[in-house]
């Protein structure tokens, strides 16, 4: 499945609840919703998958990489805008963090860089999470 089609199903689940529900409010038949998530939206209908991103605020910036644009997400890039170089470096590392985390992709426990690039690879031990501690005092110290 490509990415604009689990973008429009995850969508349709997320606001709709249902297909049915989903494209009764478009005036779409239910088959063509469902051929085009079972499928994807090659075989549809450019027009038909306009209406359908337009409908669940998903904006086609790249077709390659869509994007669910919303009023949530338009306010964190107004926030990210205005973000300095440690405030930009922070974001990315929780949205790298999170997004392993939702998509099921181990991520190293114990592995931290601080902004900067002084970084330190810690064991989930003790001795080595009081090491991880001080290394952290130590970077905020210099600061």
């Amino acid at each position: 499945m490509d990415n604009l089609t689990e973008i429009i199903s995850r969508e349709i689940k997320k606001q709709y609840r249902s297909v049915r529900r989903f494209a009764m409010s478009l005036g779409i038949p239910q088959t063509t919703v469902a051929s085009t998530l079972k499928n994807g939206i090659s075989g549809t209908a450019y027009a038909t998958v306009i209406k359908m991103c337009e409908a669940l605020d998903i904006k086609l910036v790249n077709y390659d990489t869509p994007l669910l644009v919303n009023e949530k997400t338009e306010k964190m890039l107004e926030m990210i805008n205005t973000l300095d170089e440690a405030g930009l470096h922070t974001v990315e590392t929780v949205i790298y963090v999170e997004h392993k985390r939702c998509t099921n992709n181990t991520i190293q426990i114990g592995n931290v860089a601080a902004f900067g690039g002084e970084s330190f690879k810690a064991k989930a031990d003790e001795r080595a999470q009081k090491a991880a501690i001080e290394s952290l005092r130590n970077i905020k110290n210099k600061k």
